[in-house]
């Protein structure tokens, strides 16, 4: 064969590699790219919608008069919708098979925005508004239901009576209607007198009764002139800013449900719910060793800064040096607290729960020693919180030291494990549509910070202290919710986290990552229902980022099982091994995923140094001895690969990904070696990662 030809047949399997890299990266990287054609408009009058049970109201149009149209078309279910939205071709049909047969008189889906082409109905769908489950903290922060909710015809007949006889019938305004002691016999709501009010009180009355259906589907679609930013943000801005109407209904709201509390601002410049409290004691909780001058900081700012009168601090301490244990002893005669010394191995959990046996409060409030208080009257926000009957356990916002940096706004339980989301991240921009605003019920809170009344604490055992570094608060979260409790993370109450002053980074050594592997799997080993599962988080959402943005195809979540593996007959003899195929071994472990406590996760990325790695497919072995495995790998779009291989040729695509179920493979090491096989010439390539995986 000439030159020429081979030349020619090459340059025509280039472009056909090529083409197909291309495709299945823009798929990866683009996953939400979807075609909407032929919408149903949400509409701008109520009406049913052809054979369908729904009868539609836009949000507008929200209020009594048009719920008892609704009841006397005979559908028995209406749809609030926005006006600006859509249903796509299937979405009705879908939600109504969704809505068959669940026993709640309430439910929303998913949503997304589409930027409309030149075509009537058609557009590109894009930035999916991904919800969390029933949140009712949350909702009394803001509307996260978004613009589409389904509710039962009778129950928003019945509620909608009910809210009409919340206000006395005449008051001039909401401010007014609020000083009226009196609250019987209305007609009218003079602060819900628009649609989206009213809605927004039907759905707060319904939270306390019924728990809303979250539909994990996305089933409703509104144009894109709604940015991500403000998508399903009709109520933000109102209830979070605090001007306005809105404070006034929430208030209203709240005196009528029997709790009160008073809307203050905080440092952010928005208004949050202070709730009532009658003085209860509150003991705070800080283990210590050998830090006096950190404990230092932290209770001279609690005695400096709180306004709250009745208190009570604990310090615990596993066993200082004797000098240290003497400035402890000077500090607690100047800061008035009770030092507790009682020398043992560490372990967080049982130190908090010996200082919880000295205390004499009704409420714990657990505090790290390298912590420093930033807001005033910081007690008197989360103790209303926690008096609060659903409420479990109580957390703050912690700030790198001097600056705005995010170190904990709430703990989310990813399909990698518990993680603190956003941290890092500027406080000074809203993410998530307010994730770091506001007061909002997540999985977790960290111990750092964290209070809960005497009863709950007592009624979930204390702190796991199985647990004796990692993962225990978690656990304790995890318990509470076990418990049918709500945790809740508060972005009004603040402070400085010097993190790691205490025991380190436990991410510096192997032995102090094995022993995260090992609480890690004791945490799920307790809790099996929340493997890969956060019912404030929605699973669409991504489960590798500290972001919220949609998960991706990339992402290692959806990784089928193998489930069968036999040694291979004839493996390659590995040889000779060319470094311009490099392999970077990221994952090689054994750890809870995806269901499964035993899962053997391998994520590695690969790629040929020179040349153009669309031009090679791949191959993973897994060696044990003379024992060689194949496993079958998928191909992954890494854009942190891209970011640090920029001079490379296409090495998007390196990521090499497989989940092993366990008990497939033997215990022992394996050698981990890549494959990489030219799909236009002959030529492979071997190569192996630097880190085995150990079972």
């Amino acid at each position: 064969m000439s030159n020429i030809i081979k030349k020619t047949i090459q340059e025509q399997l280039h472009k056909k590699a090529l083409a197909a890299y291309e495709a299945e990266l823009d798929r990866q990287k683009n996953s939400w790219r979807k075609q909407l054609r032929g919408g149903i408009p949400a509409g701008e009058a109520p009406r049913r919608i052809g054979r369908t049970p729904f009868f539609v109201i836009p949000y507008a149009a929200a209020g009594a008069d048009t719920i008892a149209e609704a009841d006397h078309s005979g559908c028995p279910w209406i749809l609030f919708a926005a006006e600006d939205g859509c249903f796509a071709p299937g979405d009705l049909e879908e939600l109504e098979k969704q809505l068959d047969g669940i026993s709640h008189d309430w439910a929303y889906p998913d949503e997304d925005l589409y930027e409309p082409d030149s075509a009537a109905g058609n557009g590109i769908r894009c930035y999916p508004y991904l919800k969390p489950d029933a949140s009712p903290d949350t909702l009394l922060s803001y509307f996260y239901i978004g613009g589409i909710v389904a509710v039962r015809t009778q129950a928003a007949k019945h509620h909608a009576e009910q809210i009409a006889s919340l206000q006395p019938t005449g008051a001039a305004s909401a401010k007014e209607a609020l000083s009226d002691k009196d609250v019987s016999g209305a007609d009218e709501r003079p602060f819900v007198k628009d649609g989206l009010g009213f809605l927004y009180v039907l759905c707060l009355t319904m939270m306390q009764k019924d728990t809303p259906v979250h539909i994990t589907k996305v089933l409703f679609h509104r144009p894109l002139y709604y940015t991500p930013e403000t998508l399903g943000n009709m109520l933000i801005a109102e209830p979070f800013g605090g001007s306005g109407e809105y404070v006034a209904l929430k208030e209203a709201f709240l005196k009528s449900s029997g709790r009160g509390a008073e809307w203050k601002e905080a440092a952010d410049g928005l208004f949050y719910p202070v709730y009532e409290n009658t003085g209860e004691k509150v003991s705070i909780l800080i283990p210590s060793k050998d830090h006096p001058q950190i404990l230092q900081r932290a209770v001279a700012s609690i005695r400096e800064k709180s306004t709250y009168a009745n208190l009570e601090i604990i310090v615990i301490d596993n066993g200082s040096s004797a000098e240290n244990k003497a400035e402890y002893e000077a500090l607690a005669k100047q800061y008035d607290f009770c030092y507790c010394y009682v020398p043992m191995d560490f372990n967080f959990s049982r130190m908090c729960n010996l200082a919880a046996k000295e205390a004499s409060g009704d409420y714990y409030l657990l505090l790290n020693d390298d912590t420093e208080v930033i807001t005033p009257d910081w007690i008197e926000r989360m103790l209303g919180q926690a008096r609060l009957p659903e409420t479990g356990a109580v957390g703050a916002k912690l700030y790198y030291p001097d600056g705005d940096l995010i170190q904990h706004c709430g703990i989310t339980n990813m399909y990698e494990g518990p993680v603190h989301k956003l941290f890092g991240y500027s406080d000074a921009v809203s993410y998530d549509r307010g994730r770091n605003r506001g007061v909002v019920d997540l999985v977790g809170v960290t111990a750092a910070c964290l209070m809960i009344a005497k009863e709950k604490y007592d009624a979930v055992g204390g702190f796991p202290e199985v647990l004796s570094v990692a993962y225990n608060d978690v656990d304790f979260c995890f318990s509470l919710i076990e418990k049918q409790y709500c945790n809740v993370m508060r972005n009004d109450v603040r402070l400085f986290h010097y993190e790691s002053l205490s025991r380190g980074d436990d991410h510096q050594d192997e032995a102090k990552r094995q022993r995260l592997f090992n609480e890690r799997m004791i945490l799920y080993t307790r809790h099996p229902s929340f493997v890969d599962h956060d019912p404030y988080y929605n699973p669409q959402l991504t489960g590798c980022n500290q972001n919220f943005e949609a998960g991706m195809p990339h992402e290692n979540r959806d990784l089928p099982s193998v489930t069968d593996l036999a040694p291979m007959k004839k493996a390659p003899d590995f040889a000779p091994v060319n470094e311009a195929l490099i392999v970077n071994s990221d994952r090689l472990n054994v750890k809870p995923y995806a269901r499964e406590l035993n899962a053997v996760l391998i994520d590695i990325h690969a790629h040929v140094r020179g040349l153009d790695s669309a031009d090679y497919s791949f191959k993973v072995y897994l060696k044990q001895g003379d024992t060689v495995y194949e496993v079958p790998v998928f191909r992954r779009y890494r854009p942190d690969v891209e970011r640090v291989y920029y001079e490379q040729t296409h090495v998007e695509l390196s990521g090499l990904a497989a989940r092993i179920a366990g008990g497939v493979l033997p215990e022992g090491e394996y050698e981990v070696w890549v494959e990489a096989d030219s799909l236009i010439s002959r030529q492979k390539l071997y190569n192996k990662a630097s880190r085995k995986l150990k079972i």
